[in-house]
């Protein structure tokens, strides 16, 4: 007999919750197949059968014949590749029978939603309704990769394209900002995914690098060349958890050095902006007594920059940049696809920040909450990185309280380190007025720092409706 059908690839959620989303009633078997000699060998429940496919894509000849429990464990041990184990959901849907495919084991993860017709031309007519189009990452109809047998023989697949294709496609409008938002297929092979990242964000360390050299005064140079390098290293650290990445420690050694180099520069800018709010908070008559302090400061900075200058044209920086372009223009030979790890990694780290942030208390010490911050904003780096997985208006949600989250720490943390940086000017030399104005600020900086932490407190409930919104932003219901 002639099978002709269409097969649709569904994101990695739990087929029972697409099922009720449509409010549907469904017959689900249990499904382990395998295929040798040339045959499709299947149980379904306590049934056994023996089929010849012949043909590929929407139309295939199909002869199923019924065959012993016995028969079908005797072969066995004569089969290609791997078992291949999977629910099957079947339920009716606007006068159409669909049948969901949920895998096991190694291609867990993995969802088709399948459909049947009685002729080609029914087939070729056929638009998936809006509810279930929704749900609907691409038609896999025509893809060999997709077939149940180049499952058994390959595995996971993946949509791969070529590295240039995929960057041209990526290129935002200029390399000064380490923000990206990338555009992917969410089965695009993940090591393809870190090497057009890591080609941008090395872009935007030389843009920023070369803007530093020719001595423009905008601090968000730096600012954007290091967080570059954070990102960097961050996604690296995470991915080599889960992908084989040999290049990972060398990379984040080297990015790590050079993050170290530009460590003061970027330090005293940021003293330098604080001064200026600092003039905004004190009173007119202590106000002046900082100008000494910030002529002081700028002098610091401006040796910290010659030494700046030094370190983006050394060879610690040239041999980054260079081991850099050479892994992320290097074909992948490996193959994983991003929207399956990308699901796990996101959601695992949310589950690791909220179990760090349930545990904060009022008696916490502030680098508690820093450490959170860090995690945090590793979250965000994950995020932004797996952003094509998402569905595009809940992935605006999801990055915009992660970001109020991630403000709240990193204004908490910006405190701290200034109250730090006064407990240690008034260690020094200093005059009345001077001492006056730091005392002045070393205490209403105390209170803000209280008053964060509480708000932080408060609004970490934010990560639980987290939860909730990444799963479905990442299944589209």
């Amino acid at each position: 007999m002639l099978e002709i059908e269409k097969k649709f690839l569904l994101p990695p959620c739990k087929a029972k919750r697409y099922l009720k989303a449509l409010g549907k009633k469904y017959k689900k078997e249990h499904i382990i197949q395998y295929y040798a000699k040339n045959m499709r060998f299947r149980k379904i429940g306590d049934r056994y059968w023996r089929t010849i496919k012949r043909g590929q894509g929407i139309i295939r000849e199909e002869i199923e014949k019924p065959i012993a429990k016995s028969e079908f464990y005797a072969m066995m041990d004569q089969r290609e590749g791997e078992l291949i184990e999977k629910y099957r959901y079947t339920f009716r849907y606007k006068k159409h029978t669909y049948e969901m495919d949920e895998f096991e084991g190694h291609l867990k993860g993995l969802l088709y939603l399948e459909n049947e017709f009685d002729s080609l031309e029914a087939a070729q007519e056929f638009t998936p309704p809006k509810k279930i189009q929704k749900f609907i990452l691409d038609e896999v109809t025509d893809d060999p990769a997709f077939t149940n047998r180049s499952l058994a023989l390959f595995g996971m697949p993946v949509i791969s394209h070529p590295l240039s294709q995929l960057i041209a496609q990526n290129e935002p409008e200029n390399y000064l900002s380490a923000s990206l938002r990338l555009n992917f297929h969410p089965f695009e092979n993940i090591h393809a995914v870190l090497r057009v990242w890591i080609t941008l964000l090395t872009k935007v360390i030389e843009t920023n690098k070369e803007a530093i050299l020719a001595k423009e005064e905008d601090t968000e140079r730096l600012h954007q060349l290091r967080v570059a390098l954070r990102k960097i290293r961050s996604l690296l650290a995470f991915l080599a958890k889960k992908i084989e990445l040999p290049e990972a420690k060398e990379l984040e050694k080297l990015a790590k050095a050079i993050m170290k180099q530009t460590n003061k520069a970027r330090d005293l800018d940021v003293y330098l902006e604080w001064l200026d709010e600092y003039e905004q908070m004190l009173p007119t008559k202590l106000a002046s007594s900082l100008q000494a302090l910030k002529k002081r400061l700028q002098k610091e900075r401006n040796a910290a920059y010659i030494a700046l200058l030094h370190a983006l044209q050394g060879p610690e920086f040239s041999l980054l940049l260079s081991r850099l372009h050479a892994f992320a223009s290097s074909e992948p030979t490996q193959k994983a696809p991003s929207i399956i790890l990308g699901k796990g990694m996101v959601i695992d780290q949310l589950h690791n920040v909220w179990k760090k942030a349930c545990r904060l208390t009022p008696k916490s010490k502030p680098h508690k909450y820093h450490l959170v911050r860090i995690e945090i904003k590793k979250l965000r780096y994950l995020i932004e990185f797996f952003s094509f997985i998402f569905k595009k208006e809940r992935y605006k949600d999801i990055l915009a309280n992660v970001k109020k989250l991630q403000d709240i720490l990193g204004e908490h943390q910006d405190t701290i380190v200034q109250l730090e940086y006064i407990e240690a000017l008034l260690q020094n030399k200093i005059s009345k007025d001077q001492k006056d104005a730091l005392l002045f600020l070393q205490k209403k900086l105390k209170r803000r720092a209280k008053k964060l932490r509480k708000k932080f407190r408060k609004r970490s409930i934010i990560l639980k409706a987290l939860h909730k919104q990444l799963k479905r932003g990442i299944c589209r219901i």
